[in-house]
């Protein structure tokens, strides 16, 4: 299901299921013990992966690709 190269990795999966649950950058970095800037740099390699250039498509693209 997760067939792109940047879904192989469970820390992006684990940021586009939270994203889908509404929580903020903030709240996912408390969640996954990382820094706020690390999930930003995530969330851009994600967005970079499914070739699209605004946060509010995220969680449509992956929906359209069946990844959630």
């Amino acid at each position: 299901m997760w067939t792109e190269d940047i879904f192989t990795q469970e820390t992006n999966r684990k940021i586009v299921e939270l994203i889908s649950k509404g929580y903020k950058i903030k709240e996912i970095a408390v969640e996954l013990s990382l820094s706020e800037a690390a999930i930003q740099k995530r969330i851009a390699k994600i967005k970079k992966a499914l070739n699209i250039t605004d946060d509010t498509s995220i969680l449509r693209e992956v929906k359209r690709r069946g990844y959630l």
